[in-house]
């Protein structure tokens, strides 16, 4: 079993180093730090980033960005973020961890409101609220359950 302290040590780095590559991100382009753009698709979206690897240091890109783009989902209220993803939407480009997100959020949108994606990227805001919320939460029990049922090293 690793020493509590090193484990700590080896999180503490990982959030270090991400939250290096967000600071990169904010000078690369000028945010406006009021803005939503900042506050839910820089910030938002990096600390999920941040909290899933912690938490699941091999999850894959596509559920890495998967779950970041629900969280933008949940958190945006001034754009059209969903229109967005609909339009990146490829699940043929396996090597995009975006576009393939992108793809599973239409997939999870078509099933819960069982509308045709010209008709799903017209739903309101608060509608994408409420379904990215139960897909996040679908997600989350998903990967408890799959972390639960993984037997644990001594």
């Amino acid at each position: 079993m690793e020493h509590p302290i090193r484990r700590r040590h080896r999180e503490v780095k990982l959030v270090a180093s991400h939250e290096a590559f967000v600071y990169d991100c904010m000078w690369e382009k000028s945010y406006d730090f009021n803005s939503e753009e900042f506050r839910v698709s820089l910030l938002k979206h990096e600390a999920q980033h941040a909290r899933d690897l912690l938490r699941h240091k091999d999850m894959p890109l596509e559920e890495l960005e998967y779950r970041a783009k629900l969280v933008e989902l949940i958190y945006t209220e001034k754009r059209n973020l969903l229109r967005q993803f609909l339009r990146e939407a490829d699940s043929s480009n396996l090597q995009n961890g975006h576009l393939s997100a992108a793809a599973k959020i239409l997939a999870g949108f078509h099933r819960k409101t069982e509308l045709n994606p010209g008709e799903i990227e017209n739903i309101s805001n608060r509608q994408v609220q409420a379904v990215a919320k139960e897909l996040l939460a679908e997600d989350n029990i998903r990967l408890r359950d799959q972390t639960s049922s993984v037997p644990k090293q001594r």
